[in-house]
């Protein structure tokens, strides 16, 4: 057994150095003797969206809860849904919003959901409930979660059902397929129990490549254990080059490695002299008309100011619940426009446009069903007015009247400050929600909640990785806002 640790620094390459690794084996190896597996699902899809083979032949390619799911041959109607956690709430006389982000991690803040929170973590963790509601910080009494516990394992078994963390413990005590290549990625964010699936995955694979970064370990309070990457078995190899960093902002990120107590030792280069490292006292002083920008802060509410910001200047931006005008919206504008200036559009897209408008007002009550019916089929105003009910020519920010007034005036201030309707450049984000990405420009804001920063304080590493990964996102420039309140991470 030949077993590596392959260390990628930000930008170094790590994901094509292990796409180039199943391509090289997949030349001339066996499909069902390589196995490819990533802590989330974006870097499983990414894995098969870039490797040169047919995603159906590749069966170990996937995330671990994908993977210990079609091992163990769950179907759907076996797995624990919101729908089944609600009625387990109601049958148990306890609140429960019953939410879990795809690693299965409870995220609602009713007591129900605090317990199913300690319990999934203890599971996770490997240790047991009692210790980890210890060191839980929340104030749920140990008679109801004990209770909760209890109760949930009963109701499971009395309905079939399982959750995310029973296929990763049954997975790990079942036999593992036999592999010549193990492909694990993102391993710094994985749990001790994700760990014991991947040592039963490695346990008959003849060669083993773990690859992570420790100093990007962000999901320690999701269960992650680090240290299972920095002091695991393997010869450590170190990606010694960033595509992505320029000095300055290498410079920048240095400092807060230098301060991380329990890290792997990295020499590695920025790709070119240059970059830029600012300060400035508000997002309104951020110069956001060019290129690609994450606007990023440590928790989700200190997100208000930036979209505040955005939606004042008249900027389109994304955020990690969706765009801030639905791109269906912004075609439809181009479209109706493009019509009133003589064009002619597939019947499919004008339909789009009558989408936006109120039937009876916008167009004749009962019409927009023929234009659906022509699918591709060429048409002009003039079609649409004789044949498909049109009832105006106004523009679209009066004609597409089931547009809501503030959304007409923030995209009119869009248009007036000459944003292109297409996807937008600007990216408003938690730290957590890009990492793996990058953009040409960043702004962080440093400031933390109470809870966060009472962490901090307590295990300061945790916070230099999450800060580290803000700030390695960077292409060309970073820009730090001035902080809000004393509660803000300086280096």
């Amino acid at each position: 057994m030949m077993r590596q640790r392959i260390f990628g620094p930000p930008g170094t390459g790590k994901t094509t150095l292990l796409i180039s690794e199943a391509d090289a084996f997949l030349a001339s190896g066996n499909p069902n003797r390589i196995g490819y597996v990533a802590f989330s699902k974006k870097a499983a899809s990414e894995a098969l969206d870039r490797i040169d083979y047919p995603e159906n032949d590749l069966p170990y390619f996937r995330t671990l809860h994908s993977l210990c799911y079609r091992a163990l041959g769950v179907t759907r109607r076996q797995v624990l849904t919101t729908k089944d956690l609600k009625a387990f709430g109601a049958w148990l006389g306890i609140d429960l919003v019953g939410f879990t982000d795809d690693q299965g991690m409870p995220v609602g803040d009713k007591l129900g959901d605090r317990c199913m929170r300690i319990l999934h973590l203890s599971r996770n963790r490997l240790v047991s409930l009692s210790e980890q509601w210890k060191i839980s910080g929340d104030d749920v009494e140990w008679h109801e979660l004990d209770r909760f516990a209890r109760a949930l394992e009963a109701w499971k078994n009395n309905q079939r059902k399982i959750d995310f963390t029973d296929m990763l413990e049954r997975f790990a005590a079942c036999h593992a397929p036999e592999l010549d290549l193990l492909i694990v990625d993102e391993a710094q964010d994985l749990t001790p129990l994700q760990w014991r699936v991947v040592e039963t995955l490695a346990a008959k694979a003849e060669r083993i490549l773990i690859a992570g970064d420790d100093d990007q370990a962000v999901y320690h309070w999701a269960g992650a254990d680090v240290g299972m990457l920095i002091d695991g078995p393997g010869e450590a190899r170190i990606l010694d080059r960033s595509y992505r960093l320029p000095r300055k902002i290498f410079d920048e990120a240095a400092k807060f490695t230098s301060k991380i107590s329990n890290r792997v030792s990295k020499q590695w280069e920025p790709n070119s002299e240059g970059g830029t490292v600012q300060h400035v006292s508000d997002v309104s002083e951020l110069k956001l008309e060019e290129g690609t920008w994450y606007l990023l802060a440590r928790n989700r509410y200190l997100l208000k100011q930036f979209i505040e910001s955005l939606r004042d200047r008249g900027l389109l931006y994304t955020t990690q619940s969706g765009p801030s005008v639905d791109q269906k919206t912004l075609d439809a504008i181009r479209c109706w426009e493009g019509l009133r200036a003589g064009h002619k559009l597939p019947a499919t897209l004008a339909a789009v446009v009558y989408d936006n408008m109120l039937a009876g007002a916008g167009y004749k009550r009962g019409s927009k069903a023929g234009l659906d019916r022509l699918g591709g089929t060429l048409v002009d105003i003039n079609d649409l007015e004789a044949q498909h009910g049109l009832l105006t020519r106004a523009p679209w920010f009066e004609a597409m009247n089931h547009l809501g007034g503030e959304d007409v005036r923030y995209l009119r201030a869009c248009l007036r400050h000459g944003e292109q309707l297409s996807k937008p450049r600007i990216h408003v984000s938690t730290i957590h929600g890009v990492k793996g990405g990058e953009a040409d420009h960043v702004a962080i804001l440093p400031d933390m909640s109470w809870q966060t920063w009472d962490g901090f304080q307590k295990e300061p590493d945790h916070e230099l990785r999450v800060f580290y990964v803000a700030v390695t996102r960077a292409r060309q420039s970073l820009t730090w806002l001035h902080p809000q309140t004393n509660r803000a991470l300086t280096v």
